[in-house]
């Protein structure tokens, strides 16, 4: 499995985490988001999104992320997308 690590501000001064890629095995895309402060994630794309289990796209994760952020991160998904299905890599983007 091969993942991209960002974070970004809100405008409420809120920060949220992603933790986003590509798991080859399940051949699906993937997106688990925290928030500050928080263990537990508020979004999981394997369990919030109807096809988090067997067809998450990159199309679906992009349009989480521009929900869940309040904008689009075009870094965070380019980063996804240049990576690949390479296994066990991390690419850390650091603030968006």
């Amino acid at each position: 499995m091969s993942k991209v690590l960002a974070s970004t501000q809100l405008p409420d001064g809120t920060t949220l985490s992603f933790d986003a890629g590509f798991d080859p095995p399940l051949n699906i895309h993937f997106l688990d988001v925290y928030r500050e402060g928080q263990e537990d994630p508020v979004f999981e794309s394997l369990f919030h999104h109807p096809c988090g289990r067997f067809a998450y796209s990159i199309a679906d994760l992009t349009a989480d992320v521009t929900r869940l952020a309040g904008r689009p991160l075009p870094e965070l998904t380019a980063a996804i997308i240049a990576l690949g299905p390479v296994p066990n890599e991390v690419r850390d983007l650091g603030r968006l």
